[in-house]
């Protein structure tokens, strides 16, 4: 209708249309580049056509108010082939001076013909003010000559992205854009007015990509399917429950419907872009479109087969009784790995599941949460002070966790498996008066696995094929920092080199200043069963187990004998000096052997002890 525009203020088309009852579709700003090239009858009669599209905004008005759906800066390209399958690089014929038209094309100078369509735009979706959405999206569909990986030759292959940024969603009650913004508000003010839950996605890729073949020729068998994704989700506006966290996904994987056994190669993005960076949009991989600015996109780069990594961070708090956070990770190996077999030249191929966790800190108790993100950085971990005042119970601190499990590739052929294990943390009873117990340190590693007869055997990881460059197996344990940047993602090593049960540790117990005891210990299981001899000549077949313990000193009496307060009672102290009186034992050492038949009727048992102290 007339007079509903105002180009020096184009937000009162809208609000005319409301004001004068309108109900329906409304389109504002709207501009349209349509080109049309053909060539002769006698050359063939082919025809092109280009389309580029822009609207400031697009919407519904008119409707109640229980429904809102808005979308702004909306881009639309199509690129239309011809009769035999190409498309104008209308880009390039925009920037053709030579050639007597000078067009200019309008938008349609920005489309070439990598391009089949691309449509861009950020929305907004509000539904009964229980549902909102708000984000930019992008959807993109291009044809490229790609790579799969371990191949130097290309395949030309339809490839659609969608892609979003800054997406986020809101599932509760209240007000969830409550300064009429189009944009779900941040996690602070929904907190101040509505309860629910927000999801929150930064960056997200998702590439289908299917082998072109020609006109009439059956389909391709073969398809193709990444993700590059970040992003965020918590509960909003509930007191005294927190649950919160991010996650990283990344994914690259490819299938042959003629073959679904085998591992088909996925793309490799990053010599695919570096062969035709133009038609890619970047060398470092596939730019994919996540909304309508040129600074939306995100760059897909995977270079391995069978990819499958999510790493992430969660926090939960309820009350004042529990709080739980941590980073994690989850990767299944892209390609088929080369292990070495523990004691022996033998090697295998094997496929690789990881799972890692770090800085996992947990409090039971009353008057937490006790961990707290003090430096504000989003994260929970080292750097953070804790919340002391008032908190009472058991802590578990700066837990990390690698574990890696694998499988041969011809699991019809080899039933064997094997396993590696690395933990280490800390661990506190808190808030108690006059008790302290507390573990500085608390680990374990195994190192396992069964061979194809069922018999006990393991990897020599820090010296097999795929790993020995590193000197063993990283496992990545939480989020990477900076996605693609320089900085890397927490990770521990499995170094293995034998088959090993180790669990270790330093522990301190005080009591009512009474009772002192620190020192060192470690459990360990043999690797495989020990031929030893007895007292009368006689030889046994026994696993053992072991038991030592190391710097382990002891005070019983009246006073304080940590005369340098350091929490430790050791060799560094002068009980007497500080006025403590008991019975001291410093720096003792110990070990016990505990031996066991293998034979399951021999229900004998063997020990051995030694111990030393420094002074009693």
């Amino acid at each position: 209708k007339a007079g509903y525009q105002n180009l020096t203020n184009p937000g009162s088309f809208e609000e005319g249309l409301e004001a004068a009852g309108a109900v329906g579709f409304f389109v504002n700003n709207a501009s349209l580049d349509l080109a049309i090239v053909s060539e002769p009858l006698a050359a063939g009669g082919k025809k092109w056509v280009g389309v580029a599209a822009s609207i400031d905004s697009l919407g519904v008005t008119g409707l109640p108010d229980a429904f809102t759906l808005k979308i702004r800066d909306l881009e639309f390209f199509y690129n239309v082939a011809a009769s035999n399958g190409s498309r104008m690089d209308w880009k390039a014929l925009a920037a053709n001076s030579s050639d007597g038209f000078n067009l200019g094309l309008g938008a349609l100078a920005l489309l070439d013909n990598s391009v089949e369509f691309r449509v861009a735009g950020s929305v907004m979706v509000a539904i009964e003010n229980f549902v909102y959405v708000s984000g930019s999206v992008a959807l993109q569909r291009k044809e490229l000559f790609v790579k799969t990986v371990g191949s130097t030759t290309t395949t030309k292959m339809s490839v659609l992205t969608l892609g979003a940024s800054d997406l986020r969603a809101f599932v509760g009650i209240g007000d969830a854009d409550s300064d009429n913004d189009d944009l779900v508000d941040d996690d602070a003010t929904l907190a101040e007015n509505a309860i629910g839950v927000v999801v929150g996605i930064d960056d997200l890729a998702i590439v289908l990509a299917k082998p072109v073949v020609a006109v009439g020729a059956p389909p391709s068998t073969k398809s193709y399917f990444a993700l590059s994704g970040s992003g965020s989700a918590s509960l909003i506006g509930v007191d005294g429950v927190e649950i919160g966290g991010r996650v990283q996904i990344s994914i690259n994987k490819a299938s042959d419907k003629a073959n679904l056994v085998a591992i088909t190669p996925s793309i490799d993005f990053l010599a695919s872009a570096t062969s035709n960076p133009d038609a890619w949009g970047s060398a470092a991989g596939l730019k994919a479109p996540t909304g309508p600015g040129s600074d939306q996109f995100v760059i897909v780069n995977f270079a391995e087969s069978n990819l499958l990594r999510v790493s992430g961070y969660i926090t939960i708090s309820i009350a004042d009784f529990l709080h739980l956070s941590g980073q994690f990770s989850f990767s299944q190996s892209g390609t088929p790995q080369t292990v070495k077999i523990a004691g022996s030249t033998s090697t295998k191929q094997v496929n690789v599941m990881t799972i890692g966790a770090s800085d996992v800190n947990a409090f039971v108790g009353v008057g937490g949460p006790y961990f707290v993100d003090s430096n504000e950085d989003g994260i929970i971990d080292g750097d953070d002070e804790p919340l002391e005042d008032g908190a009472m119970g058991f802590v578990l601190r700066n837990l990390d966790f690698a574990l890696a499990l694998f499988k041969p590739v011809n699991t019809a052929a080899d039933k064997s498996s094997y396993y590696a294990i690395k933990a280490s943390g800390g661990a506190e009873v808190i808030g108690i008066d006059g008790i302290t117990i507390r573990a500085d340190v608390l680990g374990i590693e195994i190192n396992g696995g069964k061979n194809n007869l069922g018999a006990p055997q393991a990897l020599d990881l820090a010296n097999s094929p795929s790993f020995a460059a590193e000197g063993g197996l990283d496992v990545q344990t939480g989020l990477d920092p900076d996605g693609a940047g320089d900085l890397v993602a927490p990770s521990l090593k499995l170094d293995f080199t034998e088959n090993v049960i180790r669990a270790f540790g330093a522990v301190t117990i005080i009591i009512d200043n009474f009772v002192y005891v620190s020192g060192n210990f470690e459990f360990v299981k043999s690797d495989a069963p020990k031929t030893v001899v007895l007292t009368n000549g006689t030889s046994k077949t026994v696993s053992v187990l072991t038991v030592g313990a190391s710097d382990v000193n002891a005070f019983i009496g009246t006073g304080d004998p940590d005369s340098n307060a350091d929490g430790l009672f050791d060799l560094n102290d002068d009980p007497g000096e500080n006025g403590a009186i008991g019975l001291a034992i410093t720096d003792l050492d110990f070990g016990l052997a505990l031996f066991k038949p293998v034979a399951i009727a021999d229900k004998s048992s063997y020990y051995a002890l030694r111990a030393s102290a420094n002074g009693i």
